[in-house]
């Protein structure tokens, strides 16, 4: 079978397809995946094809409410699909899934398409902007033979937007995290110590690391200056950011709070890292104070390692988080909710069974899923 994956930048490809990609080849398929490969808002250089194995190559998918740029867009994917003949195109996040359904109007026959929402925006929002991305993830959606969500509440919203919606729920969690964050021996305390020395960290301070896009609506802004007023009242606080700014979204942080994030010698900048494990070793509590989410792989990623997550109660956290035991929900959405857990004590790193978390999971329903929709009259 020839499969296309679709989706709007590389880092996408990096965290969660290669696995699905690489189990894909191994059973024969030929697969080729279609993102943005580089001069993205992260500035990632391009991934090379691999004689053997997926072949990645660069599709200039449009991020934000640019409409020309959807409609420029869908007639080259258009092109370039006629032009690979795939038997079924996988379409992950809604930018990706509206260029592909605006692809498909009016053309006939047509591969078979699904796609997977990682997390509905329309119902976060109000007024008009609610209204008009409603629109475009219905959209989205109604061109695909399979429109998967990852949660219960996505799924009810989704199918209440339209009946011509073919949803479905992803089962499991998502699409968990990499099996290689539950089978690697974790550090015993000894060895972390020596693994913060190494990473210049230090040895015996409370470290909160902050994982992914540094945007207001994943609480960037609100993570700083709760982080910068509780190192006023304790003195052994350190934070790690794993990641960079994103052009497209703001911070939420003004000009001055930005100079202090660049100078203040408790905030290590380790920038984008293409393994976040040893991060994850070394840290005491992973801070997500995310405005909205689907279902968190950072979390996921987090909760194998045995690192408590402070988050709020979004969708997919708490479904994933349980207060007390494995992290601990904010009160509020405020910058006294977030400074009050900083400053106390964090919870000791534990042991709940996270085999369920296995991205092999999603792995294997997804092949069955592809199988199914191939061969279905």
């Amino acid at each position: 079978m020839r499969i296309l994956h679709l989706v709007p930048l590389i880092d996408s490809y990096r965290c969660f397809l290669r696995e699905l990609c690489g189990e894909l080849t191994r059973r024969g398929d030929e697969v080729h995946v279609w993102c943005n490969t580089g001069g993205d808002s992260f500035g990632v250089d391009p991934v090379l094809s691999t004689p053997g194995m997926e072949t990645v190559t660069h599709f200039p998918f449009p991020r934000g409410s640019d409409v020309w740029g959807q409609l420029r867009a869908a007639k080259k994917l258009r092109q370039q699909i006629h032009a690979l003949q795939p038997d079924l195109i996988h379409a992950n996040f809604s930018a990706a899934m509206l260029t592909l359904a605006l692809a498909k109007r009016g053309q006939y026959p047509f591969p078979v398409c699904m796609g997977t929402f990682h997390g509905l925006v329309f119902p976060t929002l109000n007024g008009s902007r609610r209204a008009l991305m409603q629109f475009a993830e219905k959209t989205a959606a109604q061109g695909m033979q399979r429109a998967e969500v990852l949660t219960s509440d996505d799924l009810e919203a989704l199918q209440s937007s339209s009946p011509e919606i073919h949803a479905a729920f992803q089962p499991g969690f998502g699409l968990g995290c990499a099996d290689r964050f539950l089978d690697t021996p974790r550090p015993d305390p000894n060895e972390r110590k020596i693994l913060r020395n190494q990473l210049g960290l230090p040895p015996e301070h409370t470290v909160f690391l902050y994982v992914g896009r540094q945007v207001q609506f994943k609480g960037f802004d609100l993570l700083i200056r709760s982080f910068l007023t509780a190192c006023q009242h304790r003195e052994d606080l350190h934070l790690v950011l794993v990641g960079a700014p994103d052009p497209l979204h703001n911070d939420g942080v003004t000009p001055e709070e930005r100079e202090s994030i660049r100078t203040h010698p408790k905030i290590t900048h380790a920038g984008i890292q293409s393994d976040v494990l040893p991060w994850m070793d070394v840290a005491d509590v992973l801070l997500l104070p995310t405005r909205r989410e689907g279902m968190p792989v950072v979390a996921m990623e987090a909760l194998a390692r045995g690192l408590p997550v402070y988050t709020h109660p979004v969708r997919g956290c708490r479904e994933l988080i349980q207060d007390g035991l494995n992290g601990r929900f904010f009160a509020s959405h405020t910058l006294e909710a977030i400074q009050e857990l900083l400053t106390t004590a964090p919870l000791e790193r534990h042991n709940l069974p996270s085999n369920h978390l296995r991205r092999s999971h999603w792995v294997h329903n997804t092949l069955a899923t592809y199988d199914d929709l191939a061969w279905r009259p």
